[in-house]
């Protein structure tokens, strides 16, 4: 498994079991933008990298700074603001009121300085609020409580100097804070039992197999309930109120345009897009920044890197929609995506992930399960045992993780060009925004917290494949394995560095727990676009004889004979035939852990309300439904059905009318081949709703029956024969209504 950029943002990518026999590959990307006031955030100079979960000041079982971005799906999408609240223009405060809105969400936080016990008339009282100029945003200097397990205890006896009032505070019902909760506090732990648990903190080595019946994936959104939106909308205005060192408000825009990610099969060659959706938005207020997290799902044969093939991530610098045959075209013959992209930019892709895997909730809802007095990781968290990079001295602290996490370093792009970025328009000059911030970031007016221990540099590649199909990114100095032609214009070449690529044995891999390590926000590479090199005359091919027996050709090769800067993809061997499935129901597709419920329900419940007699009200509630919670499921599924059918082979199309016709026969709605010749006849002589009746269907049943159809008579051409002759015979029984010409009724005298 290789990933290729073509942006500035780094990517991860590892294969995990969704369910017996389904192997499913999670990507990432993680960009990272600039805050700037009344404009759209603008790339930063300096990527973050995709890390593991990191606590405040280095401190095991503190609450988490920084959330992990590893994880293989997220149903929903997680807002979070990490960091510190600033008093307007720095003067001291004793209280203050930080803000974060964007579209409908909207969360604030009430913030007091500390108010210690003090010696009184009577004993100890609460003293006054001391003044402060930022206060950090983080669950230890909130109340404790059932869901705040590391808060300040007001039910302790009172004791001189000890906290009497809470330094952070929500309004009711909300969570006293903004930023990220552990995996081990119980509003994540109870979302899964503990065979699911052990099953989400498998240790290295293990092979945890597929997710448990009942898995609940909302157990990897790290935000708190209240911080989860449905989807997060590109070009959405942000609000932010005290949550920026130099400015009181800032008021910018998300970026509107996305990176996209694409896979190239390594035995077809065929390029197919992994659709990808913002599930994580991380705004940190120190560094005035923030950064998107982009995670795509597909299915892949195996979980081993070779049956995975290249992935590709890239964006175009103006916006535009990047096509799998642009990737093809770029990839294979060289030039740029601006000279290959064609069609604008459309409304992104934006649904709603799947909360279990398929088919295994009975009772339609979540399970539970007693906590772990020990809570170590969640699986799909990088691990870099005795591998680190240097910090940054722009990037905030990363202390060492509690719960057996890490932080993982994923490294720069393949290639990075600039000035030009995704999300620039090259042709048209932008306004002039306010920069935020207004110093360079090493120059912000801010407090250094406490200095965490440097770790040393990562040791040299290792050379060898990286378990559980996870890659990384990084600089080298090396020529690539496939180099990539320039994608945007170049800016003039920079010197390269001396540095060593960074591959890390195990970074963002699942099931793995090791120490923590500080991020690194990385400036973009420095290695200069790869030149264009003919192909030296004078190194023959070589001999056919030495091609393994077991490779072969990659598809699409250029027939012509060799050019400048042409790329091709490097033969790769075949895997090994996987052993032959039992004989039974087909596996469903992993694109079912989209759906708002698992497939097998909700194509059933289809079936079972599409009947014409049937009290749709009971039967949802028998499902633990009502008619308004069901609409929206509909709509959502509807809309992920429709979207993988038109990306893929429509697996999980076919898959739901297998259910759904399956489910009709059961509750005796049956359809012969004289049924479906008579539903034929009827739609095409206008009485299809008679027909219906008689049949007793009803009008929702008839695109999975035709799809269904369509499908079997494809295969078997006996089938389809007898189809046609009993059409033949029943539009022979059944001619078409007389249509006559349009006569007025004749009027009676003296009307």
């Amino acid at each position: 498994m290789e990933i290729r950029s073509f942006c500035p943002f780094p990517a991860a990518a590892f294969v995990w079991e969704a369910a017996p026999g389904v192997h499913s590959l999670t990507i990432l990307v993680k960009a990272t933008f600039l805050l700037v006031h009344g404009a759209e955030a603008t790339v930063a100079p300096a990527q973050d990298e995709p890390s593991g979960d990191v606590t405040w000041d280095n401190e095991p079982g503190a609450s988490l700074r920084f959330a992990t971005d590893f994880a293989p799906l997220k149903p929903r999408t997680d807002v979070l603001v990490v960091g510190h609240a600033f008093a307007p223009k720095g003067a001291p405060v004793t209280e203050l009121s930080c803000r974060i809105e964007m579209g409908d969400f909207a969360k604030g936080l009430r913030l007091v300085g500390d108010r210690r016990f003090t010696p009184g008339p009577v004993g100890l009282a609460a003293g006054p609020a001391a003044a402060f100029t930022r206060m950090p945003l983080r669950y230890e200097r909130a109340a404790r409580g059932e869901g705040n397990p590391v808060g300040i205890d007001l039910a302790a006896t009172p004791a001189r100097d000890a906290m009497a009032v809470a330094n952070v505070a929500a309004s009711t019902g909300q969570t006293p804070g903004l930023g990220p909760l552990a995996p081990g506090w119980p509003q994540r732990r109870r979302l899964v039992t503990d065979e699911g648990h052990r099953w989400a903190t498998a240790a290295r080595g293990e092979e945890p197999g597929p997710a448990p019946e009942g898995f609940d994936f909302g157990v990897f959104q790290a935000a708190p309930p209240d911080q989860q939106i449905p989807l997060l909308r590109p070009g959405a205005t942000l609000v932010l109120e005290h949550l920026h060192p130099t400015l009181e408000r800032v008021e910018t825009r998300l970026p509107a345009a996305r990176p996209q990610a694409f896979r190239i099969d390594p035995k077809t060659g065929r390029v197919s897009e992994i659709a990808l959706r913002c599930d994580t938005l991380t705004i940190d207020t120190d560094r005035g920044r923030l950064s998107l997290v982009f995670r795509g799902l597909t299915d892949v044969p195996a979980k081993a890197p070779i049956a995975v093939g290249t992935l590709v991530v890239a964006s175009h610098p103006q916006g535009l929609r990047v096509r799998p045959a642009d990737i093809e075209k770029v990839v294979r013959q060289g030039g740029s995506l601006e000279d290959v992209a064609g069609a604008p930019e459309k409304h992104p892709l934006e649904m709603r992930h799947d909360t279990r895997p398929i088919g295994q909730v009975r009772s339609g809802g979540t399970t539970s399960g007693s906590a772990s007095a020990k809570a170590p990781a969640l699986p799909f968290r990088p691990a870099a045992p005795g591998a680190s990079a240097p910090a940054a001295p722009a990037a905030p602290p990363r202390p060492a993780l509690p719960f057996g996490s890490s932080t993982v370093h994923v490294g720069a792009p393949a290639v990075v060009i600039r000035p030009a970025t995704p999300f620039e328009r090259t042709s048209v000059p932008p306004p002039p925004p306010a920069p935020v911030p207004a110093k360079p970031e090493e120059e912000l007016d801010i407090e250094p917290d406490p200095p965490t221990p440097t770790r040393p540099s990562a040791p040299p590649p290792s050379g060898r494949v990286l378990p559980f199909g996870s890659v990384t990114l990084g600089p080298s100095t090396a020529p690539p394995k496939v180099s990539p032609a320039t994608p945007f214009p170049a800016a003039p070449p920079r010197p390269q560095t001396g540095e060593a690529p960074r591959v890390l044995p195990s970074a963002g891999l699942p099931f793995v727990k090791a120490e923590a390590a500080p991020p690194s926000s990385r400036a973009p590479a420095s290695v200069p676009p790869p030149a264009r090199i003919p192909a030296p005359a004078s190194v023959p091919p070589p001999a056919p004889a030495s091609v393994p027996a077991s490779a072969v050709p990659v598809p699409f090769s250029p027939k012509d004979a060799v050019k400048p800067a042409l790329v091709t993809l490097p033969t790769i061997p075949l895997e090994p035939k996987p052993p032959e499935p039992e004989q039974g129901e087909p596996a469903l597709p992993g694109a079912a852990l989209l759906l708002p419920l698992p497939l097998e329900k909700y194509a059933s419940i289809a079936a079972e309300i599409s009947g014409p007699t049937v009290d749709v009200g009971v039967t949802l509630r028998r499902h633990g439904l009502d008619e308004e919670k069901w609409a929206r499921i509909q709509a959502e599924s509807t809309a992920i059905i429709a979207e993988d059918a038109g990306r893929a082979d429509g697996a999980l199309l076919e898959a739901f009318d297998r259910i759904y016709v399956a489910r009709m026969e059961a509750l005796g709605r049956k359809v012969d081949v004289q049924g479906h010749a008579r539903l034929s006849v009827a739609a095409a002589h206008g009485k299809l709703s008679r027909c219906l009746e008689e049949l007793a269907l009803g009008r929702a049943d008839l695109l999975p029956l035709r799809r269904s159809l369509g499908r079997r008579a494809a295969k078997d051409p006996a089938f389809a024969a007898e189809l046609r002759a009993a059409t033949e015979a029943e539009r022979a029984t059944s001619p078409p209504p007389e249509v006559g010409l349009f006569k007025p009724p004749r009027r009676k005298r003296g009307s």
